[in-house]
């Protein structure tokens, strides 16, 4: 027993003997504090600004019944309406909205502006807009309580109504239990006693959120400082001859784990629960669940309190299973590369997989037994839904717990089995002769002695980042549309318009418009002078039906060359500010390379997870073979090496990037209208703001060229990281944290991250202010450059001139 206490010693002074990932993953915990807190600072101003006058507010309320409650507050929010009418229609000019407003008030209580006149809000409007948005949300929660009440009322009788009918006389058993199932557990509900209070708090401190990323990162840490020092540093051999080298040793990683991951989760859970609970506040933890209406479709009698308890409970359960997880992964897989790419991938799909069952499909069973619907804790315990299994329903929830728990049993048992193996466990593709035939192909074709042929093999072969190019080349067929694109009447319509008005802007192209809209405009008159002479007997049924269909046909076009109008007037605004060579270009073309944001920072995504993946052995098979040192005494060890290893990290960045980019390239020229490049710039819509005389093919260009050299700066920052960290793992994290999280938290639609990072690279057009928009560009682009320039200086540094190294030199002489 003392062993076993001096070998959980060992591996806890090991964990915490790792300053680096320690002091990590407290910048990965207090920076998802920040970004959460700035998140809710931008969404919620106003409230977290008015917190305490609204708990006054609420404290007014208290003892009041639901009904006088709800009363006052309908009686509130119509003073305060009419209030802040009367206020701005004293400011505003002519006939606006708030005249009207102000007189239909007047017309119902003429009191109130007397009273108005005699109230503290008499022009402050401020004021008034501060007290009816507090006013509008205590009535929003007791209109919230009626519409439950009848919600709970009315289903047992819905749901005999859906029965009633023919449609559904035949149902499944499933659907025919599971709505008897349904109304039971609803009913539990009934004579809920609801009560006030904020919802803000609770949603914002559990529901799913990109900055959750951030927490798998974390579990990443953790796993891999617990199961990769001893293969890093050669020592699983020689633990497996030892007799507590194996089971007992496997014990304590795994609590060490476990243990360290437990800590974790409850400090990140709890940094945002006091977060939340100090910008918004919970209410009254006693207070029901259902009384909040995020939480309207649950159907357990829980308190806030034990719903936030259970929430804990459940990120926990789930943390746990996923640490689990990740360290099978990191015995079953040898390289950091490997164990990155398989989570990501396994992440993927099953975030994949819930997003895109639907509730109701007969595969939702896959949806709600997967972690990603664990990780959305909030939603699992809240959103009420039932599984069939052998034709009968069981929550989401029991399904889901079951499935986990066997999977938090399985996973400890296959990873002690493969740890305890007297041979390390190798995943092999192919059998092992087949890739001894492949590892000589290249020899037998060719024997050469290039640097560069022999590190890309290296990178490629042995770093396995030939699996990134492919990967790269299947996504690029994804992304490939085979088929011609598919345009509703109105686009089709609007694409006949631009098909006779492309190209550069004309006098007879704008008479022709002119002569379009009088021919529209005479549709409503035509169509009523056809009505009037079917009438008068001059014209027949079928004359009159022939006559209309063409009318109606033509009438259809009006939202169609309404866009070619708008385009036209955007156009002459151009032209008046001395711009030339302007012309009509096809709005579905020109979207699609340069204004699809979400698309390209989607391709950006991939492209910086391929490439470090693919990046992240450059320097690290060195290091794990203890080549570095011989390497070094080579007389081409040092800068000869190094250049090799850029070239080779730089094609293979452009065998990832460079047909990923060009896929949206191809997709326009096969499925998009066509249109003339060699109009201006500013001839689209989305670009109208950036100065200067260039043509879109010149645009093009620029940009273009631009794109390709922060690509290329951004394959010598990752180089450069290679060769700075110390390990793989090491350099999949940092890389993760400076380049690949920023781009998912902006694609997720933090797009305040964007100035902090790199996202600009994947989308020019929309990245910068058309006010300075092409000092902006070089701006960025020089600072991108020079941090390049920097980052690769200080690794040739380090690299060719070895601080470790130096201090060997220095202590021989001194020992001389």
């Amino acid at each position: 027993m003392e062993l076993r206490w001096r070998l959980l010693t060992l591996e806890l002074r090991k964990l915490l003997g790792q300053k680096r990932t320690m002091a990590l993953i407290l910048v990965l915990l207090a920076a998802g504090a920040f970004l959460r807190h700035e998140q809710q600072l931008r969404e919620q101003p106003e409230l977290i600004a008015a917190r305490e006058d609204y708990e006054a507010l609420e404290a007014s309320y208290a003892g009041m019944s639901e009904k006088e409650g709800h009363e006052r507050a309908e009686e509130a929010v119509q003073r305060l309406k009419a209030f802040q009418a009367f206020s701005l229609a004293a400011t505003a000019e002519g006939d606006s909205p708030w005249s009207r407003m102000a007189e239909e008030a007047l017309a119902k209580q003429p009191e109130l502006l007397e009273a108005y006149r005699d109230s503290i809000y008499v022009n402050d409007p401020n004021r008034i807009a501060r007290e009816l948005f507090l006013q509008a949300k205590i009535l929003e929660q007791y209109e919230h309580f009626q519409q439950h009440r009848d919600f709970l009322t009315g289903m047992a009788s819905y749901s005999e109504t859906i029965g009633s009918y023919a449609i559904f006389a035949e149902d499944s058993p499933f659907l025919t239990r599971n709505r008897s199932q349904t109304v039971e557990d609803f009913r539990k509900l009934e004579g809920t006693p609801y009560g006030l209070g904020l919802q803000e708090g609770v949603v914002a401190s559990t529901e799913q959120s990109a900055l959750d990323l951030l927490d798998l990162l974390i579990l990443f840490l953790i796993a891999s400082a617990v199961f990769l020092p001893d293969r890093t540093s050669g020592l699983r051999s020689l633990q497996l001859a030892s007799p507590y080298g194996r089971l007992p040793l496997f014990g304590t990683k795994l609590t060490v784990l476990l243990l360290a991951v437990s800590f974790l989760a409850l400090a990140s859970t709890g940094l945002r629960l006091a977060d939340m609970g100090l910008l918004y506040g919970f209410g009254d933890a006693t207070r029901p669940l259902v009384s909040m209406p995020a939480f309207q479709a649950a159907a357990e009698r829980w308190t806030v309190g034990e719903f936030l308890a259970l929430y804990v409970v459940c990120k926990l359960f789930v943390q746990l299973v996923l640490a689990l997880l990740l360290g099978l992964l990191f015995l079953i897989f040898r390289q950091s590369a490997a164990i990155f790419g398989i989570a990501g991938l396994l992440a993927a799909l099953q975030l994949f997989l819930y997003e895109s069952i639907h509730p109701a499909s007969a595969w939702n069973w896959i949806k709600w037994i997967n972690l990603a619907a664990w990780t959305d804790s909030s939603q699992l315990l809240a959103a009420y839904e039932n599984l069939s299994l052998l034709g009968y329903p069981v929550s989401k929830r029991t399904a889901g717990l079951i499935a986990l728990s066997l999977l938090a049993l399985a996973l400890p048992a296959w990873s002690g089995w493969l740890f305890c193996r007297h041979e390390p466990y190798r995943l092999r593709l192919l059998p092992p002769s087949w890739i001894e035939r492949l590892n000589r192909l290249p020899f037998r074709l060719a024997r050469r002695n290039s640097l560069l042929v022999h590190e890309l093999r290296k990178l490629l072969v042995s770093g396995k980042a030939i699996f990134a190019i492919l990967a790269a080349c299947i996504l690029c067929g994804q992304l490939l549309q085979l088929e011609g694109r598919w345009y509703e009447p109105d686009d089709a319509a609007y694409n006949g318009y631009l098909s006779q008005l492309g190209g550069e802007l004309t006098e007879s192209k704008l008479r022709w418009m002119d002569e379009e809209r009088q021919r529209l405009d005479r549709i409503p008159s035509q169509l009523a002078q056809a009505l009037e002479q079917l009438r008068s007997g001059k014209l027949d049924p079928a004359g009159y039906f022939e006559q209309t269909r063409e009318l109606e046909t033509l009438g259809q076009k009006e939202k169609a060359f309404q866009r070619v109008e708008a385009q036209r007037d955007e156009l002459l605004k151009q032209r008046s500010r001395g711009v030339e060579h302007l012309g009509f270009v096809n709005r579905f073309a020109s979207d699609s390379l340069f204004d699809s944001e979400r698309k390209d920072l989607g391709v950006g995504l991939w492209i910086a997870a391929l490439l470090l993946v693919g990046i992240s052995p450059l320097a690290a098979l060195d290091r794990q073979a203890h080549m570095e040192p011989l390497l070094h005494a080579a007389p081409r060890g040092r800068e000869k090496l190094l250049r090799s290893k850029l070239l080779a990290a730089s094609i293979l960045g452009w065998a990832i990037a460079l047909p990923l980019l060009a896929v949206k390239h191809v997709n326009s020229y096969r499925s998009d209208p066509s249109w003339d490049s060699s109009l201006a710039v500013q001839s689209i819509e989305s670009l109208a703001r950036i100065g200067g005389s260039l043509s879109i093919r010149e645009y093009m260009f620029v940009t273009g060229a631009l794109q390709a050299v922060m690509l290329q700066c951004l394959v010598l920052l990752l180089a450069a990281l290679a060769i700075f960290a110390r390990s793989q793992t090491g350099f999949l994290i940092q890389g993760s944290l400076i380049f690949l999280l920023p781009l998912a938290l902006h694609a997720a639609g933090l797009e305040w991250v964007a100035s902090f990072s790199f996202t600009f690279l994947f989308h020019f057009p929309q990245a910068f202010d058309g006010r300075s928009y092409w000092p902006s560009v070089l701006l960025a682009c020089g600072l991108t450059a020079a941090l390049a320039a920097a980052g690769w200086r200080l690794a040739w540094v380090r690299y060719v001139h070895d601080p470790s190294e130096r201090k060997g030199r220095q202590h021989d002489a001194h020992a001389g």
